[in-house]
This record gives structure tokens, sequence and C-alpha cells, in this order.
């Protein structure tokens, strides 16, 4: 190889040496300029939000009439003591008016069915909800089972007529008449003296659970079989 040949050659090795060195210099110059910053501890408190020891998330709690809604409310039951409990039962079913006495009874959740059939069938499920669904029921008889709807207008019915306290007793001392009736604490015993008929109040905690309407019995009816040392209102001698 001829002298010449290689001074141009180590010439062109030379300058090409010197682009490679400018061009990673400059690679280098890019990524400085646009490598991102590093986030300050005020930008991440900004973009993370901690929830504080007190807050309190909103729960929707459902309620036991959502398949069928009473037209009365019920009032909570007064932290008062069982023995004043039941004087306010007393003296709303003797003395009170259905505006009175409807917002003491409480509901048992009962059985519906799609198809009753005769006198003692289960309740009618409302429209829509499915045979056999637990729906909250205030249970009474008459003659015959009082249907849930029919309800407010015995007691209104009841709110008019005069009304007596005949005998108060526990109700351990004496089962329900049946099955349907739902079982209290206690058992009111109410005379109507312008008809000559009785009515029974099956309460639990001051609320009213059961109603025995009945069917042209005296009062008396209501408490035979009771032990007379077991009264805590003595019916009249």
């Amino acid at each position: 190889m001829s002298p010449s040949i290689t001074s141009k050659t180590s010439l062109f090795l030379a300058l090409a040496a010197a682009v490679s060195l400018v061009a990673v210099g400059c690679w280098g110059d890019d990524e400085d300029d646009t490598a991102l910053p590093s986030p300050s501890p005020s930008a991440t408190q900004a973009t993370i939000q901690v929830p504080t020891a007190t807050a309190s998330p909103t729960v929707s709690t459902p309620t036991e009439t959502a398949t069928m809604t009473p037209t009365w409310e019920p009032s909570p039951t007064p932290s008062v003591t069982p023995a004043n409990l039941l004087d306010q039962v007393v003296t709303v079913v003797t003395e009170g008016d259905a505006s009175d006495i409807l917002p003491l009874l409480d509901a048992t959740p009962t059985e519906c069915t799609v198809r009753p059939v005769g006198v003692g069938s289960l309740p009618k499920c409302p429209d829509g909800t499915p045979d056999g669904t637990l729906i909250p029921v205030i249970r009474a008889t008459a003659c015959e089972y009082v249907y849930p709807s029919e309800i407010e207008g015995q007691v209104e019915q009841l709110a008019g007529q005069e009304r007596e306290l005949f005998a108060i007793y526990p109700q351990s001392a004496k089962a329900p008449a049946n099955e349907w009736l739902t079982s209290g604490d206690h058992v009111i015993v109410v005379d109507r003296p312008a008809l000559g008929w009785g009515i029974a109040f099956h309460v639990l905690e001051g609320r009213i659970v059961s109603i025995q309407f009945g069917c042209g019995q005296a009062a008396s009816a209501f408490v035979e079989g009771v032990q007379s040392d077991a009264f805590i209102v003595a019916p009249p001698a």
C-alpha cells in the first residue's frame, strides 16, 4: 500500500472517530433534557387521598317492611321500666283512639302464599312477591283469622267503644288460644261493657304482638284456666 493511501485512510478514520464522539455527546444531552423529575412529597399527597379515621361510610339498611308497607309508622319502644310499659299499654287500649293503638302493634314475620285458600290460610303475598316469602303481619283473630288489610278497621271500631280494664296476667299462666296468635309476656284483657264482649291483647316488652278480638265472648272467657294467684290485676269479683 502506498504512503498516500495510508495517509488518506488515517485521516478518514480520525474524522469518523470525531463524528462518533460528537454524536454520543448529543444523545447524552437529550437524555438529560427529557428525564422526568422525581415527584416531590407535596405532589404525591395531592394525588393520593387517604381517608381519615373519622370518615364514616354511608350504609343503606333495608327495612323489614320492604315487601309490605303498613299505613302507620310503628313507634320506638319507650325506654322505661317494664311495669311502666305495661301501664302505658293499658292506658292506650282502654282510653286511646286508633292513632294511639296502631303505633303499638308489632308485626310478626309470616310466610305468605300466592293463592290463599279458605279461612286459616296464610296471608296473600303482595303482587310480585314469591310464594313463601316472609312478610310482616299483625296477627289477630275474631270469629276467624283477621286479614292484615282488616286490622285498621277493627282497631278503629274498637276505639269507638267504651272499654274497661278487666284483668292482666302473665302469658306463662295461659297459652294463646291458637298457634296463629303470637305469644307475649303479658295478656291485657279489656271489657266492652256496652256489648258485653271482651278482647285480649298479647303484649311483649310494651308492644302488642297479637290481638284476640273475640267472637262475642264475655271478658271472663279470656281468663278461663288462669290460676287466681297468677293475676297481676285480678278480674272483678
